[in-house]
């Protein structure tokens, strides 16, 4: 049986051993990145794939986007160390914190564990430290998080403050990125008017991709 959709958050971890161990059967020059939530770090099936791409050294990069709130519990109520890097020592892989909203930082961190990761050094557990402005699921009233505290993961956005350094550098002039703004709006929306003008699905999509028929399955 397969998944109709996206794999769930504490699975891709194991899925991306999978997808590492074959690219090394295989002798392919090939690194697998996974991305996943801080609360994902607290399933055992994250903690079996850790281990197993350690002690195989396979050429894979865990990437954790700690936005500090599993669902609606901050981590510091479901983990007894500060950090989750810190996961790594176990299984004697690196564990890298960095500041998740500077793209810069981010580029750099992984661009290392990628090298290490093709060179045959075995995996990166890579933090990315990072906050979220909207909650769990849609319609989601966040109660539970403080206002103060969003209000200084507001104020130190990401998008802003990188949009100021690239002008800061003359990367870019405000010309160039109120047109790359722009270009994203109507891509947006050009994507969105397509899926609006689309038939609904026939009912047999509700099976499709849902189960495998052994009968056609390779031997």
């Amino acid at each position: 049986m397969t998944r109709n959709g996206p794999i769930d958050l504490e699975l891709r971890a194991v899925v991306a051993v999978g997808m590492a161990m074959a690219a090394r059967r295989k002798g392919l020059d090939r690194v697998t990145a996974v991305s996943f939530g801080d609360g994902a770090t607290n399933t055992g099936s994250f903690h079996e794939a850790a281990n197993m791409a350690a002690l195989w050294d396979l050429p894979l990069v865990l990437v954790c986007q700690n936005n500090q709130y599993g669902e609606m519990t901050p981590t510091e109520h479901t983990m007894k160390i500060a950090q989750v890097a810190d996961r790594a020592g176990g299984y004697g892989m690196p564990g890298v914190r960095v500041d998740g909203n500077d793209p810069l930082a981010v580029l750099a961190v992984l661009t290392q564990a990628v090298e290490r990761a093709r060179s045959g050094g075995g995996p990166t557990l890579v933090e990315c430290v990072t906050f979220r402005f909207r909650g769990h699921y849609f319609g989601d009233p966040m109660a539970y998080i403080p206002a103060e505290r969003m209000a200084a993961a507001v104020e130190a956005d990401p998008i802003p403050r990188f949009r100021s350094r690239l002008l800061e550098t003359g990367v870019c002039d405000e010309r160039e990125l109120d047109e790359i703004e722009a270009a994203a709006v109507a891509a947006v929306e050009e994507a969105l008017t397509a899926v609006l003008a689309a038939p609904v699905a026939a009912l047999d999509e509700l099976d499709r991709d849902v189960y495998a028929d052994p009968r056609n399955c390779p031997a």
